[in-house]
């Protein structure tokens, strides 16, 4: 029988000290404290988009009306240009002027549409995109005009 007291004391005195821990006064306030950021990380787990309504729908690359002026030249000037011009012509090319564009296109189209594991791809950078690459095909194929 003493045990019992003893263990119904004990339980007692543990009760007591717990809710002193806890304070029901402020326990509510700690249980929105622990929820809140449960909440967020709730939130963000059921996110969802898709990349169409994100970015919208990718613009087709035109291929039918070209300029060398205002496409071509950029493109091979931006990704050609700071290897292969009149200082450091790399590789022994130098695409500088639009006679040497024109002269080497095979080259050129050769090394930009190698598959990026290629060591040989160019620019080393990193492949071009795929509509550059297309618009410069396309540029040789109707005829490697420089006049427009």
């Amino acid at each position: 029988m003493k045990f019992h007291l003893n263990h119904v004391r004990f339980s007692q005195i543990a009760a007591t000290n717990l809710l002193t821990m806890l304070n029901l006064k402020r326990f509510p306030r700690v249980i929105a404290l622990l929820l809140i950021p449960a909440n967020i990380v709730w939130m963000q787990a059921c996110y969802y988009d898709n990349e169409q309504d994100l970015y919208g729908v990718p613009a087709p690359c035109d291929t039918l009306n070209l300029s060398y002026t205002a496409e071509i030249k950029g493109i091979l000037t931006n990704n050609c240009q700071e290897c292969h011009n009149n200082t450091s012509a790399s590789g022994n090319l130098n695409l500088e002027s639009d006679s040497a564009r024109v002269t080497n296109i095979a080259e050129i189209i050769d090394r930009i549409s190698r598959p990026a594991s290629d060591p040989l791809v160019m620019p080393t950078s990193g492949p071009m995109s795929s509509c550059n690459i297309q618009k410069i095909k396309a540029w040789r194929n109707q005829g490697l005009s420089i006049t427009n």
